[in-house]
C-alpha cells in the first residue's frame, strides 16, 4: 500500500517575520471588536438608565381638602400625568392612602367613569383602576380625577378641631403639588398650623409644593380642652398586718392642670415625687380590700408652659429598659445629637405591630424595653417606640422620660391605644432647655399616621396618668390598680364643657416644737395643686423667714421656723404674725425655758450648797452661847 509521507521543513528568517506581522495584525483587530462590544454594552446600559430616569412619566397634582362643619371631608385629587416617551403610555394608576375610614369613592378618566379595586389594610386603603382613556404620545397628558369622604382628615374633639393631612406617598415622579385645604368659617382662625401656607384667602389655605417638601400638613382651631375623668383603684392587702401603700393621681404637668374634685375614700395624705407624680396614701387592714373612686377635671393646653429644670444627672442615666450602654444603642445613637433626629429615626426604623397589641401572651404584656425594640423593629409598640427615643436621648445627653396615660382617639387603627389594664398609651417627653420646659411627643402615631408631625405639636387629646423619669415602671398609672382576676373597666373619659377651677386656700397650724425649732403644717383645703409663699416672724422669738411651697390637691407640707438664740428661764409666750400669699393670720406660742442643761445642773448644785450652807450657818447661830442678862 503506498504511503504519502509529510516532509518537514524549517522556516526561513523572512517567513517568521510575516507570520508574526499576521499575528499582530489579528491582535489589533479583536481589540478593536472588543472594544467596539463594550461600547455598544455601555451605550445600551446607559440608554436603558436614561429611560429609567425618565421615569416614563411626569404627574401633577392638586388636591382639594374641603371640610364640612361635622368634619367630614370631601377629598379631590386632579392629576395631570404626562409621557416622557413617544411609544409609552400609562395602562394603570394606584393611590395608597394612609386613611382607612374613607367611602364614596369615584375615579374618572377623559373616557368616563373607572370602577376602581379597593385594598384596605391595618392603617392604609389602596386605590388601584386601569383606564379608559389610551393617552399615546410624548409630552401627551392623561388627565383624571380621584373623589372620595373621609372621616380621618378632621377630628372634633369638645370645641377643638384637628386636622391632620398625611403627605403624599407615591412611587411616581412627581413634577408639582398643590394642596388646598377648605375650612368652615365657623373654625376661626388656627392655633397652630404647619407648614406655613403659601397663601390664604379668606378660609382657604394653598400649599405649594416648595412649601410642602413632602412634609404631613398639620392644623389645631382651638387652644384649650376640658376632660372629665371617673378614675377607679382597686387595692388588696392579702398580708395578716397592716399595708402602707400609695396610688397615683393624674398630676400637674407642663400641659395640663389638674382639678381633683372628689376622692373617695379620703386619704391619709397627698404628696409629690420627684417626677412630679401625685401619690394617695392609704392603710389597709389585715386580709382587706379597698377601692378608691375620684372624679376628676383636666384642662388641657395646647401650649406648654415653663417649668423648673430637671436634674440632668437623674433624667440622662441608663437604666434596664432604657440601656444605652448596649453597643447597638450606642451605635445607633451616634449621629443623633437632637431630639428630633432621634424621633425621625425611632418613627421610620420601628414598625407598629397590630399583631403583637391583638396577643394576649404574656410575653407581649411584658416590656422588653429599648434593646430589643432595636433589634426587633417590626414588633414594636407604643412603649417600644417610647423606650428607643429615650435611650437614644439620654445617650446623647437630653434629658427624656416617659409619660403613661389616657389619649383619645378616633380611629384606632391609624391611633391605636396600646397598654393593657385600662392603661391605653405611652408616649415620650424630652426637656428643652430653650423653651425651659419639658416637650410631649409622640412617635408611634406619626408612624402609624403615615408621617403625620407629632413632634411640633402634640395634640389636644393625651393625659398624663403617671410619669416614668427616676423609674421606668413606677409608680403605676391609673387603670392598672386591679384585685386578683379583675377585669373591670376602670378608667372613663369624656370631654367636657369648660370650668372654673376653685381659687387655692391654705390653712396653717401648730404641729410642735422644740429647744431649737418650731414646725407648722401647711394644709392646701382644694382639689388644685397651687403655690403657697409662707412668711413667719415675731417680735422676739422666731427668726423672719420667707419660703415658697409648691402643694398637690388637699397636701400637706411641714414648714421648719428656727427660734432666735435667746436664753429663756421661764416659759414665754408670744405672737407670731403668719402671711400666707398676702393674706395674715396670728398664732400664739408659748417658748420654753431653753438654758442649756450643764447650766441648770450648775445653778441646780449652786442652790443645793447655798441652801446647805444657809442652813449650817442658821444650826450654828442656834447653838451659840448666849451672854448674861446680868453681865
Amino acid at each position: 500500500m503506498p504511503r504519502s509521507f509529510g516532509v518537514l521543513e524549517c522556516p526561513t528568517k523572512t517567513s517568521l517575520l510575516t507570520n508574526l506581522s499576521a499575528i499582530l495584525f489579528f491582535m489589533r483587530l479583536l481589540t478593536k471588536i472588543c472594544l467596539i462590544f463594550l461600547l455598544t454594552v455601555i451605550i445600551n446600559l446607559l440608554a436603558t438608565k436614561s429611560v429609567s430616569a425618565l421615569a416614563t412619566f411626569a404627574t401633577d397634582y392638586t388636591i382639594t381638602y374641603d371640610i364640612g362643619q361635622r368634619g367630614s371631608t370631601h377629598v379631590t385629587f386632579d392629576i395631570a400625568q404626562k409621557n416622557n416617551l413617544s411609544t409609552v403610555y400609562a395602562t394603570s394608576f394606584s393611590l395608597s392612602l394612609s386613611q382607612t375610614n374613607i367611602n364614596n369613592i369615584r375615579v374618572a378618566d377623559a373616557a368616563g367613569a373607572i370602577s376602581p379595586a379597593i385594598d384596605r389594610t391595618d392603617n392604609l386603603t389602596n386605590i388601584s383602576f386601569d383606564f379608559l382613556a389610551k393617552v399615546v404620545g410624548r409630552d401627551k397628558f392623561n388627565r383624571f380625577t380621584i373623589q372620595y369622604d373621609s372621616t380621618d382628615i378632621a377630628s372634633k374633639q369638645g370645641s377643638i378641631w384637628e386636622i391632620n393631612i398625611p403627605r403624599l406617598e407615591t412611587n411616581e415622579n412627581t413634577n408639582s403639588q398643590q394642596i388646598i385645604l377648605k375650612v368652615p368659617v365657623s373654625f376661626g382662625q388656627p392655633a397652630y398650623i404647619d407648614p406655613k401656607p403659601s397663601r390664604v384667602e379668606a378660609n382657604n389655605y394653598y400649599f405649594s409644593s416648595n412649601v410642602l417638601a413632602n412634609k404631613s400638613i398639620s392644623a389645631v382651631f382651638g387652644t384649650t380642652q376640658y376632660f372629665s375623668l371617673r378614675l377607679t383603684y382597686n387595692l388588696s392587702n392579702p398580708l395578716s398586718k397592716e399595708l402602707v401603700t400609695q396610688v397615683a393621681l393624674p398630676p400637674d404637668t407642663a400641659y395640663q392642670t389638674v382639678y381633683l374634685k372628689k376622692i373617695t375614700p379620703p386619704p391619709a395624705d397627698i404628696a409629690t415625687d420627684p417626677d412630679g407624680n401625685w401619690l394617695a396614701s392609704y392603710t389597709l387592714g389585715p386580709n382587706t380590700d379597698l377601692q378608691i373612686t375620684t372624679d376628676i377635671v383636666i384642662k388641657l393646653n395646647f401650649n406648654p408652659k415653663k417649668t423648673t429644670a430637671p436634674d440632668f444627672n437623674l433624667y440622662t442615666r441608663a437604666t434596664k429598659l432604657w440601656d444605652y450602654t448596649d453597643p447597638d444603642i450606642a451605635a445607633a445613637a451616634t449621629n443623633l445629637t437632637t431630639p428630633k433626629a432621634i424621633y425621625d429615626y425611632v418613627v421610620s426604623h420601628l414598625q407598629y405591630s397590630y399583631a403583637r397589641i391583638n396577643s394576649t401572651s404574656s410575653n407581649d404584656i411584658n416590656r422588653p424595653g429599648a434593646v430589643w425594640a432595636l433589634a426587633n423593629p417590626s414588633q414594636a409598640i407604643c412603649t417600644e417606640f417610647t423606650d428607643l427615643f429615650i435611650a437614644l436621648a439620654r445617650k446623647n445627653g437630653i434629658p427624656a422620660r416617659e409619660n403613661q396615660g389616657y389619649a383619645m382617639s378616633s380611629n384606632d387603627k391609624l391611633k391605636p391605644l396600646s397598654l393593657a389594664k385600662d392603661v391605653l398609651h405611652a408616649w415620650p417627653e424630652y426637656y428643652d432647655q430653650i423653651k425651659q420646659t419639658w416637650i410631649q411627643i409622640d412617635p408611634t402615631w406619626a408612624n402609624t399616621t403615615g408621617g403625620i408631625d407629632y413632634f411640633n405639636k402634640l395634640d389636644l387629646n393625651h393625659l398624663v396618668f403617671a410619669i416614668h423619669g427616676l423609674d421606668a415602671t413606677q409608680p403605676l398609672p391609673a387603670g392598672a390598680y386591679k384585685t386578683s382576676g379583675g377585669g373591670s373597666k376602670d378608667v372613663f373619659v369624656s370631654i367636657t364643657p369648660a370650668e372654673t377651677f376653685p381659687k387655692a386656700r391654705f390653712k396653717i397650724k401648730y404641729e410642735s416644737q422644740n429647744r431649737d425649732r418650731l414646725f407648722l403644717t401647711l394644709e392646701n383645703l382644694t382639689g388644685v395643686a397651687a403655690d403657697a409663699t409662707v412668711s413667719v416672724s415675731g417680735k422676739n422669738s422666731v427668726e423672719a423667714g420667707t419660703s415658697t411651697n409648691r402643694l398637690p390637691p388637699f397636701g400637706k407640707n411641714t414648714i421648719e421656723i428656727r427660734f432666735k438664740a435667746t436664753l429663756l428661764v421661764y416659759p414665754k409666750a408670744e405672737q407670731l404674725i403668719i402671711d400666707i400669699n398676702g393674706q395674715s393670720s396670728n398664732l400664739t406660742i408659748t417658748r420654753q425655758p431653753n438654758l442649756p442643761p450643764a447650766f441648770l445642773w450648775g445653778a441646780a448644785v449652786c442652790l443645793a450648797l447655798g441652801l446647805a450652807l444657809l442652813a449650817r450657818g442658821l444650826y450654828l447661830r442656834r447653838r451659840r452661847r448666849l451672854p448674861p442678862v446680868h453681865w
